[in-house]
């Protein structure tokens, strides 16, 4: 039984910056030398953790009522989130957000916000409200 109504998807532009931090630390951890290449190593292994963060990361609006975050690689973190608790839901999008379709969504649950690049922010944010 499916009890989506709507999942946002992270945006493409959020895995730029990982992949960056994982490329470069992998080419210069092979061209380094010896204990210099460590560095690189960590930035790589950093790169790579967040890439598999923003992919393993799911925003669902349920029929339930509810709102489900769902975030982990290897230990899984949900927190399910009633609409009818929601304080706040915040939208920011930028020019560029506006070109490339994507914003950040502000989450406020009884005083924790949580902050997300999602696409198409409006869209979800109109689905939770019609929804609450």
């Amino acid at each position: 039984m499916n009890n989506t109504i709507y999942q946002a998807k992270i945006h493409w532009t959020s895995y730029i910056i990982p992949s960056i931090k994982f490329v470069i630390g992998f080419i210069a951890a092979i061209i380094g030398i010896n204990y210099w290449s460590i560095p690189f190593v960590l930035l790589s292994l950093i790169g790579l953790r967040d890439y598999l963060e923003n992919y393993f990361t799911d925003i669902t609006l349920m029929n339930t009522k509810t709102l489900t975050i769902k975030q982990g690689i290897i230990s899984t973190y949900i927190n399910d989130i009633t609409l009818n608790r929601l304080e706040s839901i915040e939208v920011y999008q930028s020019l560029l957000g506006k070109i490339f379709g994507y914003g950040y969504l502000k989450i406020t649950n009884l005083g924790v916000s949580t902050i997300y690049k999602i696409s198409d922010p409006l869209k979800f944010r109109k689905e939770i409200l019609d929804n609450k």
